[in-house]
């Protein structure tokens, strides 16, 4: 079973040799020779691709948990709810008069 946890800003995976197929599929995937670990970059899409890549047998640890769960309450959530809104918010700011002019 793999194993991902976020260390010193980069995302770690430990895995067993023979998951070393799978977790080449990942786009930025990395060997490090000494540390005898794979590495990701820190980013919502490795993360959704990992799970993808592995489902279940990926286990998650708390650095990354808690990274993941406050990278989506903080940026990911947000993105998502203006991307489906459908109604311009007309609240003058400089945002909104240049979305104004777009119509």
């Amino acid at each position: 079973m793999a194993f991902a946890e976020l260390v010193d800003g980069r995302l770690v995976v430990q895995t067993q040799w023979h998951e070393k197929d799978i977790v080449k599929q990942i786009p930025g995937a990395a060997w490090d020779p000494r540390a005898k670990i794979w590495t990701l970059p820190l980013s919502w899409g490795s993360c959704v691709v990992m799970r993808g890549v592995f489902g279940d047998t990926v286990q998650i640890g708390p650095k990354l948990n808690e990274w993941a769960w406050r990278e989506r309450r903080e940026r990911i959530a947000p993105a998502n709810a203006v991307r489906e809104c459908t109604e311009l918010l007309d609240d003058g700011s400089p945002e909104a008069e240049v979305l104004k002019s777009w119509r």
